[in-house]
């Protein structure tokens, strides 16, 4: 989540609070337990200058449904984010 447009990963929880960290390969396991569990949903999230480019559900420790990744447009949408712009990435089968 830098000016260059990185990506950091994510987990929302059931009230649509985003929970993010910049990583390299993986988060720590420390990043990790200050989450809620379970991360039904979460992935990749790409945003610069305040603004939402793209969600994806790429993961290297789970595999939320593509529901989920949706779930997360959806939330956002709600809570007045305009979201017409932001790029979805399914990584997923189904």
């Amino acid at each position: 989540m830098d000016s260059a447009g990185g990506r950091a990963i994510f987990v929302m929880d059931e009230y649509g609070t985003l929970y993010s960290a910049r990583t390299t390969s993986s988060a720590s396991s420390t990043t990790r337990a200050s989450w809620p569990a379970p991360p039904r949903r979460g992935g990749e999230i790409a945003v610069r200058a305040g603004e939402v480019l793209l969600i994806s559900d790429q993961s290297s420790h789970h595999r939320p449904a593509r529901r989920f990744t949706a779930q997360v447009v959806d939330s956002l949408a709600r809570q007045g984010l305009d979201t017409g712009r932001i790029r979805v990435e399914y990584h997923s089968p189904s």
